[in-house]
């Protein structure tokens, strides 16, 4: 059959409807599981995910106001991020502890990242962000039970039930405060996966390897570290309490020093982002905020809305959004069985036939987008346009296209070599999203 290029407007689609489309991760690898040291999906591959950890929930704090939907929206989509760590404060000012009004202000900030995490098919830890969890253990509890209670049926969540305890003994203290907060969230989540911090700012994970908790499956332990103070020895240390048969997650880890100052290590982070890719290690990056410190991946002042240039980010979070953006331990497999090459798409689903022709191409009087006869995908932007950036994706939500910073006003993407099939368009111009259909026959 003679092959024929259909662009038609995507007219009633929302941009959330568009995410849950194609985006894939959660309903692609669905309920994860702990088998050994390793995360594995519903079909028992294992896995691994890459995303930042907002900064503490707590109010006035500066980072409770980047627990947007749109901030969540926008590390999915722009950044690629497949989970994302919402930090709830708990017993320091103006955390969930500290009056009535905060209380409910920062379970709302959690479950607005919850929420659009879901949206966005990726994964979430909701993270129970204190040093000291063991003196808030009813209140722990009373915590957890209400978020599983309201999301214990979506394999989206993963619970740190203790960030970072400080210089406690792990059998005497750490642990039983664990057992009693899974065993609540048991009564009503009995799957998905639960991650213990360990002793010394979540480090010495070897003491949870020695004596791990076995009354309860899909149980993980936390490692922390940052990549200006902590080297080898550390990796070392990880890795021999993998080889003991536990797994870990390393759901919060900085370029810069342990105190969240100082510039990037670089050479030491390249070897910690090594490291975890090479064991399939989930993690998280400290910390998705515009505090004035080298751990931020904002500068001051960036919006809460997303839609953050090169230039919202600091050096820190350019060298994390490439990490992010780059991470291939969840790529979606083709039905062959393997990942998606972009540069040689699969052949997707043949798609109904269009419901609107070639003659009724939309043209947005903002963006001009067409198919020539030499069958390239032509985008022309508007004069003077800034904060522009396109993406395109196979029907199976492979990401075969993603011009980030666009920066020249007419763009061409040759679609010869794409099979027949189906392909979205998504064009972000300024605040607004342009979406599009591209049918190959």
């Amino acid at each position: 059959m003679k092959k024929i290029l259909y662009l038609i407007l995507m007219c009633g689609f929302s941009f959330q409807f568009l995410i849950a489309q194609n985006q894939g991760k959660v309903s692609y690898h669905g309920q994860l599981s702990i088998n050994g040291s390793k995360i594995v999906n519903q079909y028992s591959d294992t896995v691994s995910f890459a995303g930042p950890s907002l900064f503490w929930s707590n109010t006035w704090w500066g980072g409770d106001k980047y627990y947007t939907a749109e901030v969540v929206d926008w590390v999915a989509q722009d950044w690629d991020a497949t989970i994302i760590r919402a930090a709830m404060g708990v017993d320091e000012s103006g955390g969930y502890l500290t009056s009535t009004t905060n209380k409910t202000a920062n379970y709302e900030r959690i479950t607005t990242v919850i929420d659009a995490a879901i949206d966005n098919d990726m994964y979430v830890i909701v993270d129970w962000h204190s040093h000291h969890a063991e003196d808030y253990e009813t209140e722990a509890i009373a915590f957890f039970t209400a978020i599983a209670q309201e999301y214990g049926d979506n394999p989206n969540i993963m619970y740190e039930i203790y960030n970072e305890p400080l210089e406690v003994p792990w059998s005497t203290v750490i642990k039983p405060y664990a057992e009693s907060v899974i065993a609540a969230i048991r009564e009503y989540d009995t799957d998905n996966i639960i991650v213990v911090g360990t002793p010394i700012w979540s480090q010495k994970v070897d003491d949870a390897a020695a004596n791990p908790i076995t009354d309860y499956d899909n149980i993980a332990y936390t490692a922390h570290f940052y990549a200006g103070t902590h080297t080898q020895w550390l990796r070392d240390r990880i890795l021999a309490a993998m080889n003991d048969g536990i797994a870990i997650i390393i759901t919060e880890w900085g370029t810069v020093d342990s105190d969240g100052n100082g510039g990037v290590a670089t050479e030491s982070s390249n070897a910690w982002v090594d490291f975890m890719k090479e064991h399939d290690i989930t993690n998280c990056n400290w910390a998705l905020n515009d505090k004035n410190e080298g751990a931020s991946a904002l500068v001051p002042g960036a919006s809460t809305a997303g839609y953050w240039s090169d230039s919202d980010l600091t050096t820190s979070g350019k060298y994390v959004y490439q990490v992010i953006k780059n991470w291939e331990g969840a790529l979606i497999p083709d039905e062959s069985g393997g990942s998606q090459d972009p540069e040689n798409p699969e052949d997707p689903q043949e798609p109904e036939e269009p419901v609107v022709s070639l003659d009724n191409l939309n043209h947005d009087e903002n963006v001009n987008v067409f198919v020539n006869n030499a069958q390239q995908l032509i985008i022309q932007l508007p004069d003077n346009f800034q904060n522009a950036s396109f993406v395109i994706y196979s029907q199976q939500g492979q990401k075969l296209v993603h011009e980030h910073n666009v920066r020249v006003q007419t763009s061409q993407v040759p679609l010869q070599n794409y099979v027949p099939g189906l392909y979205i368009v998504i064009i972000r111009l300024h605040n607004t999203i342009h979406q599009y259909k591209i049918i190959k026959k």
